[in-house]
């Protein structure tokens, strides 16, 4: 809800001025040597004591990776005073890997988390207690970084090749799915596990021929730019079209903070509703708090993603919002392809009941 504005009235002080008058009669009167009584002093108006401050509700969300373009958003709903407006004290917290964001929010240990779907599915599949309240990016970023000079044109030429992946990344879940569908040998790959902050320079440094990650966010994780010696297979162009990076809630804050969940959703869409608008000023607040950051590269990342809110089954709905077919394309892809052994009803991973009405 919008904060209005409020009037600041100015009271002015009233001066009381009794006169007392004495009437005198006509005899002479006599002089009298008392004391004149006291005058006591007005009573001033009793004032109405201020409206209680309703105490703000305390809550975090685990982003999926170090600070980059993509994330953007929910640095702006902050900085714009949009959680606050909200009711809400947010902190918005760097992350390790989708695996680990999905983890620490299962755990009850962050409150929200920000997450790709494909590490979503796999540990709501194993009991992790998490649901998607508004899947943000719809349309999937990921694929395969690489150097030029390995060679690599297609899928099939990962043969032989070393491709790195970050463990609780959200590449890893779906690598086996896009490989086995475009015909890799996968005991061909010699797949490697890399630290997050390591990945991109270790690429750069020729320490591994491909790196499996979101693309451009990774060079930004690091700073430096992309140039001729770079290539990419995207997952979405060799069909793999999953679902995403959502929103995510434990299941206990869903069921008993209903109405926090309905605030956080609404003041996060609005952050990416107003970087969307204003993509310069998003990256230069995001810039201000990180400097280090690359403010070129930034911007360029959340002007690509912002090409990926929507699916062509949700266009026209709200931002965020899930379309159960959507879901079930990535199910379906995840257990044919990714290994995904427990596919639960559409209804278990997410749910539109905190978005606006379409």
């Amino acid at each position: 809800m919008l904060a209005g504005r409020r009037s600041l009235w100015s009271g002015l002080p009233c001066l009381a001025v009794v006169l007392l008058l004495a009437c005198a009669p006509s005899a002479q009167p006599a002089r009298s040597t008392a004391p004149a009584a006291p005058v006591a002093p007005a009573t001033p108006p009793q004032q109405a004591a201020p409206a209680a401050v309703q105490p703000r509700e305390t809550a975090t969300l685990r982003l999926d990776w170090v600070v980059n373009g993509k994330l953007a958003p929910f640095y702006v709903a902050k900085e714009k005073g949009y959680y606050a407006e909200e009711g809400i004290d947010a902190d918005v917290l760097e992350g390790g890997g989708s695996g680990k964001t999905v983890a620490v929010v299962g755990s009850g240990a962050d409150t929200f988390g920000f997450a790709d779907a494909g590490a979503i599915i796999r540990l709501v599949g194993e009991d992790v207690p998490v649901q998607i309240v508004a899947d943000i990016l719809q349309k999937n970023p990921m694929g395969i970084f690489y150097l030029e000079s390995a060679g690599i044109h297609a899928p099939k030429n990962l043969e032989g090749k070393t491709l790195s992946v970050v463990p609780s990344g959200s590449v890893s879940p779906i690598l086996p799915a896009f490989l086995t569908l475009n015909g890799v040998d996968v005991a061909k790959v010699n797949v490697l596990s890399v630290d997050a902050g390591a990945a991109p320079a270790a690429l750069v440094q020729g320490k591994m021929d491909a790196l499996g990650g979101e693309l451009v966010d990774l060079i930004t994780a690091q700073g430096f730019e992309p140039d001729q010696r770079f290539g990419s297979l995207m997952f979405a162009d060799y069909g793999i079209n999953l679902l995403s990076h959502g929103i995510i809630a434990n299941l206990k804050t869903i069921q008993e903070k209903p109405d926090l969940v309905r605030r956080f959703v609404r003041a996060s869409l609005r952050g990416w509703a107003y970087a969307a608008e204003q993509p310069d000023e998003a990256a230069e607040i995001v810039y201000r708090q990180f400097p280090k950051t690359n403010k070129d590269l930034l911007l360029a990342v959340l002007k690509g993603n912002l090409g990926l809110l929507h699916s062509k089954r949700t266009e026209g709905k709200p931002l965020g919002w899930v379309d159960d077919a959507d879901m079930d394309d990535s199910l379906h892809l995840l257990s044919q392809y990714g290994g995904l052994a427990v596919v639960k009803p559409t209804s278990t991973y997410y749910t539109n009941a905190f978005l606006p009405n379409p």
